[in-house]
C-alpha cells in the first residue's frame, strides 16, 4: 500500500513538471515501466535508464528537461536537506557534550 502510494504521489509530481501536457495514466505507466526496468538493469540509481524510457514512451514537449527538474526535487532536495539536518543535529549534540 505505501508503495503504490509513493509511485502515485511521484508520477504526480512527474505530471506536474510535464505542465500537465500528458495525461496522468500515461505519466504514471511511463514512470512505473522506467522504474522496472531500471531494476531489471541493475544501474545506481537507474540513471538514464529511467529517463529514457520516460522520454521514449511519453513523446510530448520537453521532456528531457522535466526529467532534470525531476530528478533534481526528487534526489538532489532530500539530500541537501538531510544533509543539513545531518549537520545540524551533530553540532548539537557535540554542544551538549
Amino acid at each position: 500500500m505505501i508503495g503504490t502510494t509513493n509511485f502515485a504521489f511521484v508520477a504526480a509530481i512527474l505530471h506536474q513538471l510535464f505542465a500537465s501536457a500528458v495525461a496522468y495514466p500515461e505519466v504514471v505507466a511511463a514512470y512505473v515501466l522506467g522504474n522496472a526496468t531500471a531494476l531489471v538493469s541493475h544501474v545506481p540509481g537507474g540513471l538514464g535508464v529511467l529517463e529514457f524510457v520516460v522520454a521514449s514512451l511519453v513523446a510530448h514537449g520537453d521532456v528531457l528537461g522535466a526529467l532534470i527538474v525531476f530528478r533534481i526535487v526528487y534526489y538532489i532536495v532530500p539530500l541537501a536537506l538531510g544533509s543539513t539536518l545531518l549537520v545540524a543535529a551533530e553540532l548539537a549534540r557535540w554542544r551538549a557534550s
